[in-house]
């Protein structure tokens, strides 16, 4: 079988760790911020009462209740004015991710290969994890956004957002992969950066646990996201070369085949994106349906699924087949 090499990156899986409660949102300067509803108060039952003293301590004790009331509601509008990006800026703005526009609804974005589907192609969410300050140099605060995708299976893939204040509405910058199933600890922004810290995989973790601490630090370059310093991620680093060796004839039976020079592939945290040659008007994704099992050689097997974005029927045709990736790292 004659075999196109195509040379693409292959991210290190970070690992996200969902234990419920146990998701973490540091407090601080700069670091992320949290809204949780205070739960409603049970109703109590109390007895009229039966002195003058007794009905003054109770008006006294509902004048102190009345004013705490007031004082948390004013508290709360502070608090939701203290940021202009808050989440129904960031719940509905359009992240592209993948070359997709992922445009959030009231904080949620999901797709399925068909309506009537209960599994999904993309199911992404903000995560509790956000920060604010300068990342454009414009002296107004911005906000740096993770989110969440969880399309089904065991993958938490996470992407870290810049996302601008424009006069009050969020303009997104730029939006990159963190990885799947990192353990993200603190987000925070300092001198315009964007700093990550949490637990990432080390070489004997499983996909569970990640132990080895972290912190990545991010910049805007012309007006991109880049990865400027990292530590405790190993010695390989968060990215390392790969070989994607794909058959060159039909790609993974649809319609669209790869034209030469003229067509693209990029292979990133678990995400293949293609396009075909012109001709065909063809745009689809290749979505790995599983973890990447080792073959003990340097190389690895996926299964990946196609999605053929130009179905008859104007959903989603799904295929799948398998892929070999062969490392080049020494």
């Amino acid at each position: 079988m004659h075999n196109r090499i195509v040379e693409a990156w292959i991210g290190r899986t970070l690992a996200l760790t969902l234990l419920g409660a146990g998701m973490l949102g540091l407090s601080g300067c700069g670091g992320v911020e949290q809204t949780m509803d205070a739960p409603e108060p049970a109703g109590v039952e109390m007895d009229a009462p039966e002195t003058a003293s007794d009905a003054a301590a109770a008006d006294a004790a509902g004048d102190t209740d009345a004013e705490g009331e007031a004082a948390a509601d004013a508290g709360a509008a502070m608090d939701a004015e203290a940021h202009a990006l808050g989440d129904a800026q960031l719940g509905n703005a359009s992240y592209t991710i993948d070359d997709t526009v992922v445009a959030l609804v009231d904080g949620i974005y999901q797709e399925k290969p068909m309506p009537d589907s209960a599994s999904f192609i993309a199911n992404y969410s903000l995560g509790p994890w956000r920060a604010y300050g300068d990342l454009n140099g414009d002296g107004v605060e911005d906000a740096a956004q993770v989110l969440i995708n969880m399309p089904g299976g065991s993958g938490v893939f996470m992407f870290l957002a810049a996302v601008a204040d424009e006069a009050g509405q969020a303009s997104v910058l730029d939006t990159i992969s963190l990885g799947d199933r990192q353990a993200l600890e603190n987000l925070s922004i300092a001198d315009g950066k964007v700093i990550v810290t949490g637990k990432t995989h080390g070489p004997d973790d499983p996909m569970c646990c990640p132990t080895l601490e972290f912190s990545a630090t991010y910049g805007l370059q012309d007006g991109k996201l880049v990865l400027e310093s990292e530590d405790g991620m190993g010695t390989e680093g968060a990215m390392r070369p790969a070989t994607l060796v794909v058959d060159s004839g039909s790609w993974l039976g649809t319609t669209c085949a790869f034209a030469g020079e003229g067509a693209t592939l990029a292979f990133d945290d678990k995400r293949v994106s293609y396009t075909c040659e012109p001709a065909d008007e063809v745009e689809g994704d290749v979505v790995l349906l599983g973890e990447p099992s080792d073959n003990g050689d340097g190389t690895w097997t996926a299964e990946l699924g196609v999605i053929d974005r130009n179905a008859a029927d104007d959903g989603f045709a799904l295929t799948s087949t398998e892929m070999v990736m062969a490392s080049t790292a020494d």
